[in-house]
C-alpha cells in the first residue's frame, strides 16, 4: 500500500500524539528511604509532607523525613516569591536547590519549606485558617463577693503570602459588690512574607481598660518579623518596630476629668509554642515596649500558657497573664499578674 510523504508523516504524527495521550509519562520521581521508587509529579510541598500525584496510586501525602531526593520539573510558587521556581535538587544534607526567576538560585533547608504550589493554582488552593475561643470565670460568694470573667478570641487567615490576625479579650472584675469593671481589647494585624521566612508587620489595637484608667487607648505600629520556623508540632517568631499611641487617661479620683497623651515606643515581641508528650501544647508570648522620647518609660508584657485536650477541639487551658508598667497612671499599681483555668476550643 502507496501513500504520499505528506500524508503519511501527517498520520505518523497523529499517531505519536494519541500514544502520549494513552500512555502518559510522568516526569517526576521520588525516592523514599526504602528504596522504593514512585514515578508521577509534585503537587505541592507543605510543613511536614509532600503532596505527590503518582502514577500509580493517585495522590499521596508523603512526610519529608521518609524522601531521600525528589525529581520534578513543574513551576513552584515559593512563598515570599513572585516569580517562578523550578526544582533543581535535594543533596544529602537536607538542602533543596532552586532556581527562581527572581532572586536566583536559592537553598533553602527541606524541612523549612512551609508552602510551595503549583505557580498555575496558587491563587485559588494557598489558603489557611485557624483559631481559637477560650474562657474562663471565677465567683465567689459569702464573706467576700467577687467575679472576674475573661473571653480570648484569636482567627489567622492565610492566603497566598499574606497572614491576617483577628484577636479580641475581654475582661470583667467586681468587687464587694462594686461597679464591674471591663477590659476590651480588639487588635487586627497583617503580615506580608516577602521572602520564605521574613515578613512586613503592621497593627491597630484599641483598648479600654477601666481596671487601669484607660478611658480610649489606639496604637498603630509596624515594623519585621522573622519565621524561624512554623509547623504543627511547634513555632518561634520575633517582631521588632516603631509602635504609636495616642490614650486618654482617668483621673484616679475623679472619672470626669482625662488626660489625654501621645508618645512613641519601640516594640519587641516574641510568640513560641511547642506540641508536648501527650499532645499538651505550650505556648508564650512576650512582648516589650520601650519609650523613645523617656528610657524609663517602658512595659513589660507576657502570656503563658498550657493547654491539655479533653475531647476534638476541646481543651482545658491554664494560663499566667503578667503586666508591668514602668509609668502607671496615677493610682494604678505597676505590675498586675492574674492565673487562670478554663475551657478552650481550638479549630
Amino acid at each position: 500500500m502507496r501513500c504520499r510523504i505528506r500524508h503519511c508523516s501527517t498520520a505518523v504524527v497523529a499517531a505519536l500524539i494519541s500514544l502520549a495521550f494513552a500512555y502518559p509519562v510522568s516526569a517526576g520521581e521520588l525516592l523514599l528511604d526504602n528504596s522504593d521508587r514512585i514515578e508521577g509529579e509534585l503537587q505541592a510541598i507543605r510543613a511536614t509532607v509532600v503532596v505527590w500525584k503518582s502514577r500509580n496510586f493517585g495522590t499521596l501525602e508523603i512526610k519529608k523525613n521518609s524522601i531521600v531526593d525528589l525529581v520534578s520539573s513543574v513551576p513552584l510558587k515559593l512563598r515570599g516569591h513572585d516569580g517562578v521556581c523550578y526544582w533543581a535538587g535535594l543533596d544529602s544534607s537536607r538542602l533543596v536547590r532552586l532556581e527562581c526567576e527572581e532572586g536566583g538560585n536559592l537553598k533553602l533547608g527541606f524541612l523549612e519549606i512551609k508552602e510551595a504550589l503549583l505557580f498555575e493554582g496558587y491563587r485559588q488552593s494557598s489558603f489557611g485558617h485557624s483559631g481559637h475561643i477560650k474562657a474562663t470565670g471565677y465567683l465567689e460568694s459569702g464573706q467576700v463577693e467577687k467575679q472576674d470573667w475573661n473571653i480570648d478570641f484569636a482567627l489567622n487567615l492565610r492566603h497566598r503570602d499574606f497572614r491576617h490576625g483577628l484577636t479580641y479579650k475581654y475582661r470583667a472584675e467586681s468587687f464587694d459588690d462594686g461597679p464591674l469593671s471591663q477590659r476590651n481589647e480588639p487588635r487586627y494585624q497583617f503580615d506580608w512574607f516577602f521572602a520564605p521566612k521574613t515578613y512586613l508587620t503592621s497593627s491597630v489595637t484599641l483598648l479600654r481598660d477601666e481596671l487601669r484608667l484607660v478611658d480610649k487607648r489606639v496604637s498603630f505600629g509596624a515594623g519585621v518579623g522573622y519565621q524561624f520556623w512554623e509547623n504543627r508540632r511547634s513555632a518561634l517568631a520575633i517582631e521588632s518596630g516603631p509602635q504609636y499611641l495616642n490614650e486618654v487617661v482617668v483621673d484616679a479620683n475623679d472619672s470626669k476629668i482625662k488626660y489625654p497623651d501621645e508618645y512613641s515606643s519601640w516594640r519587641m515581641a516574641f510568640d513560641g509554642r511547642v506540641l508536648l508528650p501527650k499532645d499538651l501544647n505550650a505556648y508564650s508570648k512576650l512582648e516589650w515596649l520601650q519609650g523613645v522620647r523617656q528610657q524609663n518609660d517602658w512595659n513589660f508584657n507576657s502570656e503563658s500558657g498550657m493547654a491539655m485536650p479533653i475531647a476534638k477541639g476541646l481543651s482545658a487551658d491554664l494560663k499566667l497573664i503578667y503586666n508591668y508598667d514602668n509609668l502607671p497612671p496615677e493610682g494604678v499599681v505597676k505590675q498586675d499578674s492574674r492565673l487562670t483555668v478554663g475551657l478552650g476550643y481550638q479549630w
